[in-house]
């Protein structure tokens, strides 16, 4: 997978995690996630990950920026 493609992945899979994902996106999601075996585990593990944190945010005991959120955890990935 080009880096470019796995830049366009973690934007997809985040926009479907947060419930920003429009139909299109959701297609070429799909045919990622058919291409690649790697990409189900990825989501997978990174949705696991985003529901325990998010107990937080619901609770009202942060108050989380997704955007700035994702950008440190791609840096932080990189």
């Amino acid at each position: 997978m080009t880096q470019k493609t796995q830049n366009r992945y973690k934007i997809l899979i985040t926009k479907r995690i947060v419930d920003s994902l429009s139909a299109q996106e959701e297609k070429e999601l799909q045919q990622l996630m058919n291409s690649y075996k790697t990409t189900k585990t990825y989501y997978t593990k990174l949705k696991k990950v985003w529901n325990k944190t998010r107990i937080f945010e619901l609770s009202g005991i942060f108050r989380i920026d997704v955007t700035q959120a994702w950008e440190r955890f791609v840096k932080i990935m990189k």
